[in-house]
């Protein structure tokens, strides 16, 4: 169903932050029961971004959307293995439930202890920011790298948001230093107004979690509004459903809002932005598994002049 929106942007940017802190304690859970990870972070995932970080130099790591862990975790344990003494990595996210699931994922793998309410890590660093706040909080000229993977700026919508999120990275970055980011693949679609393999309501499985049964549903809808980067947003509604003795009730219902573009879009954004040498980066994913990582995902790689 294609609509008009009339909704202030911000006020459905506020709306996806909440829904972060409502639907980050399932996040894990939902992939675990679409089979999508089994795990806190996909291995094939993180065996990429590693190669990445590795190729390009880089020892000082900011993950700018790190969300539960994934892959940035997975990331954390391959470098600092093989070269800690020379490795610094920073997680943050704007999600305080986000990063409270992070701390307690790298915990499970054990790089880091809770003491008191705090986290200690030699390994990785986690902490709570969101774009705008980057240059305030860890200044300028200090990482060589910025890594922004998963959804983030989808839910940015605007061309205009976007384009300050990605000179945030580029300002705490030092000069000659990456912003990789990663979207997701809507080139497959002449008509943004859809995606593939999603119903009017789309089962997404169900995980036992402790003695309770969970279930996941989600719903789409579309809306033309010439303020989104591409004159296309999308909601997403998400439902947690727990199985009772009386049938299933309702645990959560989140927003989602975001803004479907393409690859040629995304390269745009990072010129606007002032980076140089913008390409598209081809992650190092050789089984048949991780090529659909490569399918429904664009990575986007620009450098600092």
């Amino acid at each position: 169903m294609v609509k008009n929106m009339l909704v202030d942007l911000d006020s459905l940017i506020k709306d996806t932050h909440a829904a972060y802190n409502v639907f980050g304690k399932y996040y894990d859970l939902m992939y675990a029961a679409q089979g999508r990870k089994a795990g806190i972070y996909r291995p094939d995932v993180a065996d990429a971004f590693t190669d990445v970080i590795s190729s390009t130099g880089s020892k000082f790591i900011l993950d700018c959307a790190c969300g539960t862990g994934d892959p940035i975790i997975g990331v954390a344990l391959k470098l600092f293995a093989s070269q800690s003494e020379h490795m610094r990595i920073i997680a943050s996210d704007a999600s305080d439930e986000m990063i409270v699931k992070c701390k307690n994922n790298a915990i499970e793998e054990g790089l880091g202890e809770k003491h008191s309410d705090n986290f200690e890590s030699l390994s990785l660093e986690i902490t709570r920011s969101c774009w705008e706040e980057l240059p305030e909080k860890f200044g300028s000229n200090r990482f060589d790298m910025v890594m922004c993977v998963g959804h983030g700026f989808f839910h940015l919508i605007s061309r205009e948001k976007m384009i300050s999120a990605l000179r945030s990275m580029t300002e705490v970055l030092k000069p000659g230093g990456y912003v990789v980011f990663d979207v997701k693949r809507w080139d497959k679609n002449d008509d943004l107004h859809q995606e593939k393999g999603v119903e009017p309501v789309k089962w997404r499985n169900w995980v036992q979690d402790g003695d309770k049964r969970l279930m996941f549903l989600s719903t789409s809808t579309w809306f033309d509004d010439q303020r989104a980067v591409d004159g296309v947003i999308q909601l997403k509604n998400f439902y947690v459903l727990e199985e009772g003795l009386l049938g299933l009730q309702t645990n959560a219902r989140c927003l989602f809002w975001g803004a479907p573009f393409r690859a040629t879009t995304a390269l745009e954004l990072a010129f606007d932005a002032g980076l140089t040498d913008v390409q598209e980066l081809i992650l190092n994913m050789p089984s048949e598994k991780n090529e659909a990582y490569l399918r429904d995902n664009v990575t986007i790689i620009g450098k600092k002049p």
